[in-house]
């Protein structure tokens, strides 16, 4: 993990400039490890198709790997893997500035566990998201094959391969499980298993 000091500016360009991606904790720069191709597929794919139900419903704006300021709330900016910010939050015609990321709280925030993740991580930045206002936290483990709905940081609903995705956030959005999961390899192990 690569730390700078928020306030080195020649360490910022030169990390904006290798285009790694990174996340301010209590003013210090922290290069965030990038996610693996599995990982990927799942937040485009989220990102598809939420971002479709956002955009034709004019409900707000499916972002993928935006760097949000959870000021005044949380002194750190966090990049989520997704997140949905709705148009009472970021109108739909609202022009986006040229920085590093936005001034804006996601109402959605989803992360997706990859092998650089730890459980007490990705609790403590859905602690995070909740103290800054965040509405919303999807944790998913392709590993396990679930969906972790955080409703507040104590309040949780676990969705396996049976169930079926919803938020009242994205009115008419429903993603069966399984579906989200089609696309993880089943290893030899979880094959004699099933």
């Amino acid at each position: 993990m690569l730390t700078i000091e928020s306030n080195a500016q020649p360490a910022l360009l030169a990390l904006n400039a290798s285009e790694n991606l990174y996340e301010v904790i209590d003013g210090v720069i922290e290069e965030k490890p990038t996610m693996g191709a599995l990982q990927l597929f799942i937040a485009n794919f989220l990102h598809l198709k939420i971002g479709s139900i956002a955009l034709n419903q004019q409900l707000g704006h499916g972002l993928m790997e935006v760097l949000f300021d959870l000021s005044p709330h949380v002194k750190r900016k966090r990049r989520p893997d997704m997140a949905f910010v709705s148009a009472s939050r970021w109108p739909m015609n609202k022009p986006v500035p040229d920085t590093d990321g936005l001034k804006c709280i996601p109402n959605l925030a989803v992360e997706i566990i990859c092998a650089s993740n730890t459980w007490e991580e990705i609790r403590e930045k859905t602690r995070e998201y909740f103290r800054a206002g965040v509405e919303r936290v999807w944790v998913v483990s392709a590993k396990q094959r679930e969906v972790h709905i955080y409703d507040s940081p104590t309040d949780v609903r676990i969705l396996s391969d049976d169930g079926e995705l919803t938020d009242a956030l994205l009115p008419g959005f429903s993603l069966p499980i399984s579906e989200l999961f089609a696309m993880v390899e089943i290893t030899t192990d979880e094959a004699v298993e099933q």
